[in-house]
């Protein structure tokens, strides 16, 4: 790439896959942030249990094969996608190993979930590996009763203190995706590039 400054990639992974970068290019691994629609946003959520998908789906088992306790939200615009976000417990998020996002998808939907105050349920690609530690309980394998098993385990912990937590390290993560949190990243960037 040796037309290219600087390189901006949405997590380390992706960026370790590269190959051909040299020590004069600029390399920076910068998150995707969420939108501060999202701030001040207060839905009541539903009584039982609710967990959404916010995307499209794609050609894959999960998706064909979908849970009748997961609900689809496909190609909602912004001012409705923050307050439909706000109305489910847990966001799910997954992407296959055998495509191409996989690897290098920006971590969206983890920074739609910590802006909502949900849990989260994830496949473990390279987008949200920067933010999850290896042991996360949440952690989805491409098995569809691992998936069925993960949801049980969320329904018997719905409400108790074991829930708040999934939630809170969830939450926690929002000023990570914060672009005033990030300002610093991009400031650094364009100061070395005009060196």
């Amino acid at each position: 790439y040796p037309y290219i400054d600087a390189f901006i990639f949405p997590n380390t992974q992706y960026k370790n896959m590269i190959k051909g970068l040299s020590d004069n290019q600029i390399i920076s691994v910068i998150p995707h942030h969420y939108d501060h629609r999202f701030d001040g946003i207060e839905v009541a959520k539903t009584k039982d249990l609710s967990v959404g998908y916010f995307g499209v789906p794609y050609q894959d088992f999960y998706f064909d094969n979908k849970p009748n306790w997961l609900e689809f939200n496909i190609r909602l615009d912004i001012d409705k996608l923050k307050y439909k976000a706000q109305e489910y417990h847990v966001h799910f998020s997954h992407r296959s190993p055998s495509i191409k996002d996989f690897y290098l998808k920006p971590a969206t939907k983890l920074a739609i979930a910590a802006a909502s105050n949900v849990a989260f349920m994830t496949s473990k690609d390279t987008s949200v590996m920067d933010f999850l530690p290896e042991d996360y309980p949440l952690f989805i394998s491409e098995d569809i009763d691992d998936l069925n098993s993960k949801y049980e385990l969320l329904k018997s912990k719905f409400g108790t203190n074991e829930w708040k937590d999934y939630v809170g390290f969830i939450s926690n993560l929002k000023d990570k995706f914060d672009l005033n949190y990030q300002q610093k990243d991009y400031k650094e960037l364009f100061e070395r590039l005009s060196e």
